[in-house]
């Protein structure tokens, strides 16, 4: 068997051979020196002149994409937030009773009891069985204060949530917003 060298005596050579390879690729300027200052050949000066300016109109499309990206990500963001403002804003305004809603929410299912004793239909938005739940769930907290469901309108009035609502009924307050309309 003939003498076959071990791996890390292979990567030392490779290593070697590549930093051969570079060597001789490598061209030197030569720098001729009159008087203090070093005279450095006209060309590499304009080849470097060159990279710079091609490195600046790169770095200039770059960040004009990335402006372009921001932009467009800001006016989709803003056009959902608009369409669910103007979902809620509809809804309110045409409709007696609205109730923004979560379908497994306890406070959410005794708001609903509290309209069906008194025979009222609520137009009802269950904001976790639509893809712009969160969206409209925002647009409510932006409206009233309040991120929590129940949110109750009578009439365009906001009500409030169960509690309130429950306050609402017992108060009177409730039955003269329903017999407004």
């Amino acid at each position: 068997m003939g003498y076959s060298p071990r791996p890390l005596e292979m990567m030392n050579q490779t290593h070697t051979s590549m930093h051969m390879k570079l060597y001789k690729s490598v061209k030197l300027i030569p720098l001729r020196v009159t008087g203090k200052t070093p005279e450095i050949p006209p060309f590499g000066i304009k080849e470097i002149e060159d990279m710079v300016r091609q490195s600046r109109l790169i770095l200039s499309l770059l960040g004009a994409v990335l402006v372009l990206l921001v932009i467009g990500n800001a006016l989709r963001l803003a056009k959902a937030n608009n369409s669910a403002s103007a979902f809620v804003q509809n809804a309110i305004f045409s409709n007696k009773i609205v109730m923004f809603s979560k379908s497994y929410c306890p406070y959410c299912m005794r708001a609903k009891r509290i309209f069906a004793e008194l025979n009222e239909k609520p137009y009802v938005v269950e904001l976790d069985l639509r893809d712009d739940g969160a969206e409209i769930q925002y647009v409510i907290l932006d409206l009233v204060g309040r991120g929590t469901v129940p949110q109750v309108f009578v009439n365009g009035k906001h009500i409030g949530g169960s509690d309130d609502l429950s306050d609402a009924l017992h108060n009177g307050t409730l039955q003269s917003l329903l017999a407004a309309s």
